[in-house]
């Protein structure tokens, strides 16, 4: 009887390591012990129920199996790996949405946030081509226009050029208003600007305008990329403590268990739920 008990807990030794890291089908005989590693799918999503039981026979009077087990026991899980991971999942969820729910296991939340982080960095794309097209169009319809140089200006001067016909009449009314000479514009050629017509610098106006909204657009499109990286962090939070909160004790039962051949040995089970 104490081999047989011996035999078990060496036994018991030898496969928990292999119960933890391994997801196959483990069967072991030698002479009268057998060792059978247990698979079950709990109907909790996410989680798994591992159990391996060790029988180890000997000739005795036992007629029955006890239920409740000779000996009963669970452990707590150490929580710091759990940690650990949530915070590389967290950490990779701000560098890409996504990533941190795939390293969770949450694979079909991953799949929203990339394609929500797909789709603003696509539109992002967009407002800026279209923001520098109407950028370039404005600025050679001012040349062919109103006659600019549009070599070394800022914005200020786009901008003025859209709202006065010339030169000359900026520079008259910004000294009325302002009376500041710093303001005002040498009237040289690489300064000029004379609109062919009103129209022609409304037209211009409205080309300026989409340019400008288009980059303001684009703009709005890091923000909302900047927001997709919060909500993944905090999705990948709520991931992770779900899952803690799922995740199971180790259970450790020692009873005893009937053999078809009539004899009765010690059966030692360890489960775990993650």
């Amino acid at each position: 009887m104490k081999n047989a008990i011996l035999i078990s807990i060496f036994a018991c030794v030898i496969l928990i390591p292999v119960m933890l890291f391994s997801g196959e089908s483990l069967v072991l005989k030698k002479d009268d012990f057998e060792s059978r590693f247990l698979y079950a799918q709990s109907d909790m999503p996410e989680q798994r129920t591992v159990t391996s039981s060790f029988l180890a026979p000997f000739s005795s009077s036992f007629q029955s199996t006890n239920e409740k087990g000779i000996f009963e026991e669970e452990f707590e899980e150490e929580g710091g790996t759990r940690k650990k991971k949530t915070s590389r999942a967290l950490l990779l969820s701000l560098l890409l949405p996504g990533a941190g729910e795939y390293y969770l296991g949450a694979k079909n939340n991953a799949k929203l946030f990339w394609i929500a982080e797909g789709a603003i960095w696509t539109t992002f794309i967009g407002f800026q081509i279209y923001g520098t097209w109407e950028e370039d169009r404005y600025k050679s319809w001012a040349v062919d226009h109103a006659g600019i140089n549009p070599n070394g200006k800022d914005k200020d001067y786009f901008q003025n050029i859209s709202i006065y016909n010339d030169i000359e009449e900026y520079n008259y009314w910004t000294y009325l208003l302002e009376r500041n000479q710093d303001e005002l514009y040498p009237e040289t050629p690489y300064w000029y600007w004379k609109w062919n017509s009103n129209d022609d610098r409304l037209y211009y106006k409205d080309l300026r305008h989409n340019a400008e909204k288009s980059f303001r657009n684009s703009n709005i499109m890091i923000g909302f990329a900047v927001l997709n990286r919060l909500l993944s962090g905090i999705n990948v939070l709520r991931i992770s403590r779900f899952q803690d909160e799922s995740e199971t004790i180790l259970s450790l039962k020692l009873n005893l268990e009937n053999q078809p051949n009539g004899q009765t040995g010690f059966k030692l089970t360890l489960s775990k739920k993650f």
